[in-house]
């Protein structure tokens, strides 16, 4: 559903799709790490997104210890794409 929505353009659809499977899957450094990526295409977009920093912090209560290190470097790639 969610490359449905990206290739329609239709953005305001994917976040509750993401908030839903972090809320499920809440240890899965996949799913985070997608949803990061995600905030970093759309912020330059128009509407109302979460602040990828928001989600990196709810990602570190969520995920386990030894995946710290690696959502934080997934950040800190996406932030440097992005400028």
């Amino acid at each position: 559903m969610i490359s449905i929505y990206k290739g329609s353009s239709k953005f305001e659809f994917i976040e509750p799709i993401f908030k839903r499977l972090c809320k499920k899957y809440f240890e899965s450094l996949e799913i985070w790490s997608a949803y990061i990526e995600f905030l970093f295409e759309v912020e330059k977009e128009d509407g109302e997104f979460t602040k990828p920093k928001v989600i990196l912090q709810k990602s570190l209560q969520a995920l386990p210890k030894h995946l710290h290190i690696n959502i934080i470097s997934k950040f800190g790639i996406c932030e440097y794409k992005a400028g």
